[in-house]
């Protein structure tokens, strides 16, 4: 693989670790006490082969789903409550400054767990 084939390469791989990852973000939230099977995109390593994008087959289990949507729930909520008590204590003391970092902290913990979740089945 010449250089040129590398970085195209690495862009089928990103684009297709994007997609999947939006595919699994979109179903979690699509009934969640059921179990649904997604297929995910496949990149190819040969850069020159013009067929059909392979695609695999991932189950999503209740489980799962619920899981990923109450950690994103948990994460929006944070970050909403954040915003009213940044407007509602303007010079904040120092209980309501560590009120506001533990909550600081539950939105990037939250976000991040949940980007975990769906990168990590994405990539199954």
């Amino acid at each position: 693989m010449s250089t040129k084939d590398q970085k195209i390469h690495w862009i089928e791989v990103v684009s297709s670790v994007a997609t999947n990852s939006f595919t699994v973000f979109e179903n979690v939230f699509i009934n969640p006490s059921q179990s649904s099977t997604v297929n995910l995109f496949v990149a190819s390593k040969v850069a020159d082969t013009p067929a059909e994008p392979t695609t695999t087959p991932v189950r999503l289990t209740p489980f799962y789903k619920w899981l990923t949507g109450v950690i994103v729930a948990v994460a929006v909520l944070c970050l909403l409550l954040e915003f009213a008590t940044g407007f509602a204590w303007p010079e904040p003391t120092a209980a309501q400054a560590s009120v506001i970092s533990a909550i600081d902290f539950g939105w990037k913990t939250g976000l991040g767990f949940a980007i975990g979740l769906i990168t990590g089945k994405s990539i199954q």
